[in-house]
């Protein structure tokens, strides 16, 4: 039998792509998202939690080079119990937050990154490339609310051709904004097709 490791490859990458990773979050449901750009870095959460935050939709941009902003996220799952009020909270569906603070799929880093806080201050989670899930213990018809402290990094790396770059000190690197928001949502993750998933990467 002719042997084509590299052509086998591609078809398993394109089978994760285009079946297991839609599988994982087959139902999603928007926040609603605010925010707040922070003078400085190192603000409090309760300082940050007490500010005026504005509507932030999807598609707008954020985030000067080593700039701070705070998200604010609300929303609630339906009653009835699923993302979209048609598939119930069950065994093997966990609700998670899904969220996209501009991230590309290259690089692991030297993007955008967050800290989650729960709406009491206590941290939940980092958010970053590779890891843009939260998970949530609200239950359906529940609110949840929740704040990310994300930090504009920029790609000083040079997509990992370390060529010299102004980026590098706040004092050169400009204000324009280098992040697009690319949404949040409320999302049930079924846990068998995830777990799939973690299997053919490995």
């Amino acid at each position: 039998m002719h042997r084509n490791p590299v052509q086998a490859e591609l078809r398993v990458a394109r089978f994760m792509a285009e079946r297991l990773e839609p599988a994982v979050y087959g139902q999603l449901r928007p926040l609603a998202a605010a925010a707040w750009t922070c003078p400085e870095a190192g603000v409090p959460f309760a300082e940050a939690a007490g500010q005026a935050y504005e509507p932030f939709a999807a598609g707008g941009s954020w985030g000067a080079p080593w700039g701070t902003t705070w998200f604010r996220f609300t929303g609630s799952f339906p009653a009835g119990g699923g993302a979209s009020g048609r598939r119930p909270f069950g065994a093997g569906r966990q609700p998670e937050a899904v969220v996209d603070l501009g991230f590309t799929g290259g690089l692991p880093g030297f993007q955008a990154e967050g800290l989650a806080y729960a709406a009491d201050g206590s941290v939940l989670k980092g958010l970053s490339p590779a890891t843009r899930h939260l998970r949530l213990s609200a239950g359906p018809g529940e609110p949840v609310e929740f704040y990310v402290e994300a930090a504009s990094n920029p790609d000083i790396g040079g997509g990992s051709s370390f060529a010299p770059t102004l980026l590098g000190d706040p004092a050169t690197a400009g204000t324009g904004p280098l992040y697009r928001f690319g949404g949040a949502w409320l999302a049930l993750r079924e846990v068998e097709a995830w777990e799939l998933l973690q299997d053919f990467r490995a």
